[in-house]
This record gives structure tokens, C-alpha cells and sequence, in this order.
């Protein structure tokens, strides 16, 4: 059985593809495959994000067309490993999720990082970090059309916080914790978030050197440079959620990639002391976290109530996890 973990991401929305550092955190809500032996041929796919199971000849496997939906990812992950390390042909593949779909927290990633940790661990094929992260990249990228960079992906494998390079293509860990009583409050926006859709745009405004996007980088790697050292001086946490807050009206302003609603969200946890808030993900929809310390968490949730919000709350995963190793 293989994990991968959702991730917030701090500052930093897209720069690992357009140049730049990105700061990210991993939380408790998690992806889990795990693969079968089975006596007959076939590949059986079995997930509790879709009422559907998937069951499909080794024909069927080959000549599969991606139909837009939750599946293709994991059949995607199955025939590039498939085409690059070994024969796929008789398994069963079942995946746990308690990640919420196209919210900005990476189920995508999530499940592909576990996807592949898991067929590296049932073949043996001894890829590294960077071996399957570049697998997931591929997958989205080549085989789903996609526009991103790998940041998720190390992400939703690493503990704690890492600062992700994209110009290097390397991670670093940050030796800081949040508070024992700090806790992440995920606000749904009641949208969902379309990477393929969204980034796509993003694409063409940074391939014409729009100046809003340019803009972007310049102050989002600025801000991350300051974030970074306050991370490694431990500052206190109430200025680093500034700066998390600081990010998103980066986002707002130059990437235009936040909404009203979204805006108002993030104001109604500041207004009911949150520490720092701000969309995660690639926007127009999708999920805003929140740092906020626990004895103003009732407060921000009966706020949250009364507007009819859905939420959730997590942690920071720090630590070793108990799963298969990259």
C-alpha cells in the first residue's frame, strides 16, 4: 500500500513553470493505492472518488481515450509505466481518497505520486524521487495536456514544509513547524478548479510576456525570498501568515485568478482571526486555507456556518510517514 498526501501551497502558485520558487506544506488528507495480484488478464480499477469501476482488457488498456474524468489519470500513470518499464496485465488496483477533487489541495498529484510508488514498489523497478516525480509530470503534461510543473508532486511526497525550485528542478526542506495549536481550515469556494482550463490561459498570457503575469513573478519571487529567510529565522507565525496573505492578493491582483467570492472568504477568516488566508491552487475556484490557532477555531466556524460554507480541518504532516518509500 502506497500514500501521497494533499499540500496547501504558501506562496509561489505557478512558478514552478513560468521561473521561480515556490513554498508549499503538506496536510493530513491523503491518497492510498494498492495493487492486487489477480489470476485472470485484465486491469481492474476500483476507486471510492467514482461510483464507476473501471475494467479493462489488455486491448481495451491499449487503445484507451481519455474521457475527461478521474480515471484517465490513473490510467494514464498505468500506460506510461506500462510503455516505459514494464508489462501491465493482470492487476487489481484499489484507491482511497479523502482529498477533495479539483480544489487546488492536488488530487491529481496525490494520486499519481501514490500510483507510481506503488507500481515502483509491486515491479521493483527502484526509481528514485526525482525518476517518478518526472513520471507524473509526463503524465499530466504529454499524455492529459496539461500545463504544469512538478512542485505538486514533491510536494504531495515530502513532510512539513518544502521550498520547490523550478528553475533547478530540486526541493529543499524548511526546518520550521507550525504551533502545536495552529490548525489549517480548507474553505470550499463551491467551484471547482480546472488546471487543464485555467493554466492553459496562463500559458499564453506568460508566452506573450503579459505584463500583469510578468508583474507576477517579479513580486511573488520577491516575497518568497523574504519568506523563506523568516521561515529559517523562525519568525513568529503571525508574520508568516502575513506573508501567506500577502501572497493571494498577489494572485488576485496580477495572476487574476481569484474571484469575489474567494476574496471574500479570505477576508471573513481574517476578520475572525485567522493568522494568514489564501487561495491554494491553480484559482478561479476551488479551496482557501487558513492558519488559525485553536482557540479561535469556533469562532471562524460558526462564521464559516452562517455563511453556509463547507470546510474542513487538518494539520501540517511532519515526520516519517508509514509508507512505501520513493
Amino acid at each position: 500500500m502506497s500514500k501521497a498526501h494533499a499540500r496547501i501551497c504558501l506562496a509561489g502558485e505557478d512558478l514552478d513553470w513560468a521561473g521561480g520558487k515556490s513554498v508549499l506544506c503538506g496536510i493530513e488528507l491523503e491518497t492510498t493505492v494498492k495493487i492486487y495480484n489477480m489470476d485472470f488478464p485484465g486491469i481492474f480499477i476500483k476507486s471510492d472518488c467514482s461510483l464507476e469501476q473501471k475494467k479493462l482488457s489488455k486491448k481495451e488498456f491499449n487503445e484507451y481515450k481519455y474521457e475527461g474524468n478521474y480515471y484517465d489519470y490513473v490510467v494514464a500513470g498505468l500506460k506510461t509505466f506500462d510503455k516505459k518499464y514494464k508489462h501491465i496485465n493482470s492487476i487489481n488496483i484499489s484507491i482511497t481518497s479523502n482529498i477533495p477533487m479539483q480544489s487546488g489541495l492536488s488530487s491529481s498529484a496525490a494520486v499519481l505520486v501514490a500510483l507510481f510508488k506503488e507500481l515502483n514498489c509491486y515491479y521493483k523497478t527502484n526509481l528514485n524521487t526525482k525518476e517518478l516525480c518526472d513520471l507524473c509530470k509526463f503524465v499530466e503534461v504529454k499524455e492529459l495536456g496539461c500545463n504544469v510543473g512538478s512542485m505538486d508532486f514533491y510536494a504531495c511526497e515530502s513532510n512539513g514544509i518544502i521550498v520547490y525550485d523550478g528553475n533547478r528542478d530540486e526541493i529543499s526542506l524548511v526546518n520550521y513547524n507550525f504551533d502545536n495549536d495552529t490548525y489549517i481550515v480548507l474553505i470550499d469556494s463551491g467551484i471547482k478548479s480546472s488546471t487543464k482550463e485555467i493554466n492553459s490561459e496562463k500559458l499564453k498570457r506568460f508566452n506573450e510576456k503579459e505584463e500583469y503575469f510578468d508583474k507576477y513573478i517579479e513580486y511573488c519571487n520577491a516575497l518568497i525570498r523574504t519568506l523563506i529567510l523568516e521561515l529559517n529565522k523562525k519568525k513568529n507565525e503571525e508574520l508568516i501568515g502575513e506573508r501567506i496573505t500577502q501572497a493571494h492578493n498577489l494572485m488576485d491582483k496580477y495572476l487574476k485568478n481569484s474571484t469575489e467570492l474567494i476574496n471574500e472568504i479570505v477576508k471573513l477568516c481574517l476578520k475572525n482571526e485567522a493568522i494568514g488566508a489564501k487561495l491554494t491552487g491553480c484559482g478561479l475556484g476551488g479551496f482557501v486555507f487558513c492558519l488559525i490557532k485553536k482557540i479561535n477555531l469556533d469562532k471562524l466556524i460558526q462564521a464559516l456556518q452562517v455563511r453556509g460554507l463547507r470546510y474542513l480541518i487538518t494539520k501540517p504532516i511532519y515526520g516519517k510517514d508509514e509508507q512505501n518509500e520513493l
